[in-house]
C-alpha cells in the first residue's frame, strides 16, 4: 500500500503557521511524476520507483484544498479513506497534512497512515516531498516490528498549464 502512496503522490496537505507574506496563486490542475525515496517502515518499498499522478488545488486566501484525480484517488481512498486534503500556503510554500482513517497493521501494532508535504512553488511548477509516517495504537509490536517511528518519502515535481 506504502508503494500506491508514493506512486500515486499527490498534495496531501496540513495545517500550517500563518502566513508571513502574501501567498502565491496555487489554484490550477497539477500533474507530473513522483518517485519513491527512504522508506523505513515494514513492507514492500521500492526506492527510486516513478509513477505518474494528479491533483487539482483551489485556493482561498491562505487556505488551500486538494483533491486527487484519476488512479491517484483510488490509492489514497485505499490508504487514507479521503482524496480531499486541506492547509495552508505562505508565500511560495505549502505546507499540509492529512491523517487517515483506514487501518493497517503488523502483528498486534495497528495504525492508519499520516501524509505531510512541504512544497514550493516556482512558476508553474509545484516540487516537494511527501512523507508518510504511522499514527500507532501503542502495542508492543510497533516497536518490535519497526513501525514506530519508521517513515517513508517521496519526491514530486508537478505542473499546472502556464498562467
Amino acid at each position: 500500500m506504502r508503494n500506491r502512496i508514493a506512486l500515486a503522490l499527490v498534495v496531501g496537505l496540513s495545517l500550517g503557521c500563518g502566513s508571513s507574506g502574501t501567498p502565491l496563486d496555487f489554484n490550477g490542475e497539477y500533474t507530473g511524476k513522483s518517485t519513491n525515496g527512504k522508506g523505513t517502515c515494514p513492507g514492500p518499498w521500492t526506492m527510486g520507483l516513478v509513477a505518474d499522478g494528479q491533483v487539482i488545488l483551489t485556493q482561498s486566501g491562505e487556505d488551500v484544498q486538494i483533491v486527487a484525480q484519476g488512479a491517484t484517488s483510488v490509492v489514497f481512498l485505499a490508504t487514507f479513506g479521503s482524496v480531499s486534503f486541506s492547509g495552508k500556503i505562505d508565500e511560495s510554500h505549502l505546507s499540509a497534512a492529512i491523517v487517515g482513517s483506514v487501518a493497517g497493521n503488523e502483528g498486534a501494532c495497528t495504525f492508519t497512515w499520516k501524509g505531510t508535504v512541504e512544497a514550493e512553488l516556482a512558476g508553474d511548477t509545484l516540487s516537494g516531498e511527501l512523507t508518510s509516517t504511522p499514527n500507532t495504537n501503542g502495542n508492543a509490536d510497533c516497536d518490535l516490528l519497526r513501525v514506530t517511528g519508521c517513515s517513508c518519502v517521496t519526491s514530486f515535481s508537478y505542473t499546472r498549464k502556464p498562467r
